[in-house]
């Protein structure tokens, strides 16, 4: 039977070398990631960008420009009632006059069409920008939606080719539609956005899904040998806060966790500052009586 914790079907998969790649969700700082309205509530999201060109983007911006456009003229026609095929009062606001042009994709001219994929991109590529987009590979992504893992869903995905005009956008398809154009097969400028489990997103909201992974990991050899974010007060120390990211009673060791996301070369200021940072985290580690240190991190360039 498949757990129900998403980080123990990841420890489950992880002695396999095929799903090392998966691991690099546990190093996103959850500050970093998206949010987005689904179904009514904020979530936080991945976003995957594939196929990404000039021509594509230019294509998009101009599709955004001619909606904005032709959005402006249904707000000052006296048939705004006809021209978007649905009984809505002229005395809407701009923004309600969108999302009333949204919500009736099917029925709307080509145009509209086309402005409402390429906001949905435009919008994305923004968000992926913030994300840090080159943290997931495309291996990661298929890893993690993947039936073993399922730590991410498909939600939602856009794509257009400026060759054969084509704007497509899907809801909730898995696995994930080829970026490819319908009519010629080329590739196309697409984005995918995944919506991450429930469960998993708790423990990466309040950093513990990599503590969690790593005490999982530990326990599958030696059963209840690490404990995740034990008190440092619980050391015989009441007047010292925080906790023990892992700890490891039987050998007395803490484990320190720490998440950095930089898109470029760490500058030599911004590596002395996160050495600082995890020096602060181990003296207040040892005052307490733990011994053996250990730091968990994700890479960076130099």
């Amino acid at each position: 039977m498949m757990p129900t914790d998403p980080i123990d079907r990841l420890a489950d998969c992880i002695h396999l070398q095929e799903y090392a790649d998966a691991l690099a969700i546990l190093f996103m700082s959850y500050s970093r990631l998206p949010r987005a309205n689904v179904n009514g509530g904020e979530r936080r999201v991945l976003i995957e960008v594939l196929n990404e060109n000039h021509d594509d983007i230019r294509t998009m911006k101009m599709a955004v420009t001619r909606y904005m456009n032709k959005i402006k003229d249904y707000a000052s026609s006296d048939n705004f009632e006809v021209s978007m095929r649905a009984n809505i009062p002229r005395a809407l606001n701009y923004a309600e006059i969108r999302k009333a042009a949204e919500q009736q994709f099917i029925l709307l001219e080509p145009d509209l069409k086309a402005g409402i994929v390429s906001i949905l991109l435009d919008t994305a590529l923004t968000k992926f920008e913030e994300q840090g987009k080159s943290f997931l590979s495309e291996k990661a992504f298929k890893l993690l939606s993947s039936s073993d893992l399922r730590i991410i869903e498909p939600w939602e995905q856009a794509s257009i080719y400026h060759k054969c005009c084509n704007f497509e956008q899907v809801i909730a398809i898995h696995p994930s539609r080829d970026p490819k154009c319908l009519q010629c097969r080329r590739d196309i400028l697409t984005v995918r956005i995944y919506i991450l489990d429930k469960c998993f997103e708790v423990h990466k909201r309040n950093n513990k899904d990599l503590p969690l992974f790593i005490s999982k990991l530990i326990n599958r050899n030696k059963k209840c040998l690490a404990v995740t974010s034990k008190k440092l007060s619980d050391f015989s120390h009441d007047d010292v806060d925080g906790d023990v990211d892992v700890f490891i009673e039987k050998t007395n060791t803490g484990i320190e966790c720490k998440s950095w996301i930089v898109e470029f070369k760490a500058t030599d200021d911004q590596l002395r500052g996160y050495g600082d940072d995890i020096l602060i985290g181990l003296e207040i580690y040892i005052k307490v009586g733990i011994t053996n240190l250990i730091v968990v991190t994700n890479p960076m360039r130099h």
